[in-house]
């Protein structure tokens, strides 16, 4: 992985933290099956639970989700960046696993970016690989975190930014920080 990459990755790791962390007004979590208005659209986590370790030591969660779009008009969703996994409050650095079990004939289907119409609602799976023992595990939720990223340039264009000192990265975690976030108590602690 060359410099620019990383640079990449740990401005855009930072920058997520500050949304999990930050984002909008602080507010209890909400309960699993407890429809969320976020705006846009509505979020309803359906369930959650833990799969058996991995031989990295990671433990795959799948979480099924619904969105359904609020709006008159089609509107976007993202997963990732969108969604993060938190242990007790702070992001966890795992990522949203959007290749987990692509190769296998009984995968389910896991959620994608897409469009939904008006009145429309999408419903599925998404999948995290989080280290043993985090206890007190939520999913985040931070619409518009992914259309930010792309005015930004993307990955990359935030990391060339902060690279060559243009712009600068206060500028954008204050960008990032004024996301709204929102947060679904999984009830699930990790072995």
């Amino acid at each position: 992985m060359n410099r620019l990459t990383l640079l990449a990755v740990g401005v855009v790791l930072a920058l997520l933290a500050a949304v999990a962390g930050c984002g909008g007004d602080a507010r209890k979590p909400s309960a699993v099956g407890e429809e969320i208005a976020t705006g846009d659209l509505a979020l309803t986590v359906l369930e959650a639970h833990l799969g058996d370790p991995n031989e990295d030591g990671t433990v795959p969660i799948e979480v099924t989700i619904r969105l359904g779009n609020m709006r008159d008009e089609p509107t976007a969703y993202a997963i990732w960046p969108d969604f993060s996994m938190l242990s007790q409050g702070k992001d966890i650095d795992v990522g949203v696993d959007i290749f987990a079990g692509l190769l296998e004939d009984d995968a389910p289907d896991y959620l994608d970016d897409g469009v939904l119409a008006p009145g429309r609602s999408v419903e599925g799976p998404i999948s995290f690989n989080v280290p043993s023992g985090m206890r007190e595990l939520s999913l985040s939720y931070s619409p518009g975190l992914s259309k930010l990223l792309e005015e930004e340039g993307g990955i990359l264009g935030v990391a060339e930014q902060a690279a060559e000192g243009e712009g600068s990265v206060g500028d954008l975690r204050r960008k990032f920080e004024r996301l709204q976030t929102y947060e679904v108590d999984l009830k699930l602690d990790v072995p």
